[in-house]
């Protein structure tokens, strides 16, 4: 199957997990793939989720034309010389920015990702 010329891809990390079974099920296979694909995204952090071996073929040539992968950008990044915090402005695919702060601690590393553009929490880490 070919693209038309200026034919856009659906992202798949802008799918919901029901969105996705929609997805799945609007191409005649099972919902239930949607759980495996979910996983495989988001706990393995596959960068090609449609490549499991589970996976019908004709289902994962369906998504690997229809569906891409837009993760975002690191625009800028800062380490702190107080406590060698990462502080992350990361540029989303509609050009919005989210802040990010991965802060190392003794026994654990913590990772505070911004939930909205424009977050107003003033959070001081941040």
């Amino acid at each position: 199957m070919t693209r038309r010329i200026g034919e856009l891809r659906q992202d798949f990390l802008h799918m919901t997990r029901a969105g996705l079974e929609q997805y799945v099920s609007s191409r005649s296979h099972s919902a239930v793939h949607a759980k495996d694909l979910f996983r495989s995204a988001y706990k393995a952090l596959s960068p090609e989720p449609w490549k499991l071996e589970s996976l019908p073929r004709a289902l994962a040539r369906t998504m690997e034309e229809g569906l891409g992968l837009s993760p975002p950008e690191v625009a800028n990044c800062h380490i702190s010389g107080y406590d060698s915090s990462v502080k992350f402005l990361l540029e989303l695919h509609d050009g919005s920015q989210v802040e990010a702060v991965l802060m190392p601690e003794s026994n654990r590393i913590t990772l505070c990702v911004s939930s909205q553009v424009g977050c107003t929490l003033t959070c001081s880490f941040c």
